[in-house]
C-alpha cells in the first residue's frame, strides 16, 4: 500500500502487538506524516506462544533427541555404520605392508556385519605398474623367483575397484589390502588408513606365516622390512592406525574415526 495513502503501525492490545492500518486525516502532507511516525513510541512486541509448544510436547521432543543420540553414539564402544542412511555410501581403503594385520582387520569387520572387499584376493593380478597391462606367461615365469619383481607388479584391477566403489547397495565398504597402483584410484575413497606396527612386532608376525603366504620366506621378509622402513609402499596422505593394539581395539579405532568424520 502506498505511504501516501496510509501506514502500518503496531498497537499493543491484550499483551500482544497487532498491526493496523492508519489512515491519515485529510490534508496531512508527507512531512507531517513522517514527523508523526518518528514521534510515535516504538511498541514493545510480545509474541503469544504457539499452542503446540506445551510441556508435554517438549518432553516428547527431548525423549526423541536422547533416543537419537543413543543410536548414533553407543556406550559399549561399538560403532554400527552399516545401516547409517544419513552417511550415504562411503568407501574406505585399509592399507599397510605385509604383516600389519590387513587380513585380520578385514575378517573382523566382516564378522561385525560390514561389507568388506579383500583386495589381494578379489582384485589383484600381476601387471605393468605403468600401463596396467597384465603380464604374459613368459614374463611371469621368467621372474617367478624375483621377490621384488613380483611385489612391484602386484596391482589391483582399477575397473573392478571403480565398479565396487560405485555400488550403492552398501552404506559403507572397506577395501583391505595393498597394491602398487593405489595412486590410480585412491581419490575414489572417502577414508584411507594405513596399519602400522614396530619392526619387532612385524618380524614376529611374519615368522608365524604359512609357507604359501607372502612374507614367509627370508627374502620376502627382508623386502617387507625395507618397505616398512622407507614407507614407499603405502599411501603417504593417510591416517596411520597403531596395529600393535588388540585386533578389536584396532577395528574400534577405525570405525570411530569413520564415524567422527561423518
Amino acid at each position: 500500500i502506498s505511504p501516501l495513502v496510509g501506514e502500518m503501525s503496531g498497537r499493543t492490545e491484550g499483551g500482544n502487538t497487532r498491526h493496523v492500518f492508519d489512515v491519515p486525516p485529510a490534508g496531512t502532507n508527507n512531512l507531517d506524516r513522517r514527523a508523526a511516525r518518528l514521534a510515535r513510541p516504538i511498541p514493545t512486541r510480545r509474541f503469544a506462544p504457539s499452542p503446540n509448544l506445551t510441556v508435554e510436547n517438549m518432553i516428547k521432543f527431548c525423549a526423541r533427541t536422547r533416543h537419537w543420540h543413543r543410536q548414533r553414539v553407543p556406550t559399549n564402544n561399538t560403532y554400527d555404520l552399516s545401516n547409517e542412511s544419513k552417511m550415504g555410501v562411503r568407501n574406505v581403503l585399509i592399507e599397510g605392508v605385509s604383516g600389519t594385520g590387513k587380513t585380520s582387520v578385514a575378517t573382523g569387520l566382516q564378522q561385525r556385519g560390514y561389507h568388506v572387499v579383500h583386495g589381494d584376493r578379489e582384485l589383484a593380478y600381476k601387471g605393468d605398474p605403468v600401463t596396467g597391462e597384465p603380464l604374459n606367461d613368459a614374463a611371469r615365469s621368467q621372474n617367478a623367483a624375483d621377490v621384488a619383481f613380483g611385489h612391484q607388479h602386484h596391482l589391483w584391477d582399477i575397473d573392478k575397484v571403480k565398479a565396487l566403489v560405485d555400488d550403492q547397495s552398501n552404506a559403507i565398504s572397506f577395501f583391505c589390502g595393498g597394491s602398487r597402483n593405489f595412486d590410480r584410484f585412491i581419490d575414489l575413497f572417502d577414508h584411507v588408513f594405513v596399519l602400522d606396527v614396530d619392526a619387532d612386532t612385524l618380524m614376529k608376525r611374519l615368522a608365524t606365516r604359512p609357507d604359501d603366504e607372502f612374507g614367509a620366506s627370508p627374502a620376502e621378509q627382508q623386502l617387507v622390512l625395507r618397505l616398512h622402513a622407507t614407507k614407499e609402499d603405502v599411501p603417504s596422505a593417510a591416517t596411520v592406525i597403531d596395529a600393535t593394539a588388540p585386533l578389536a581395539s584396532v577395528i574400534d579405532d577405525i570405525l570411530a574415526r569413520c564415524a567422527a568424520s561423518g
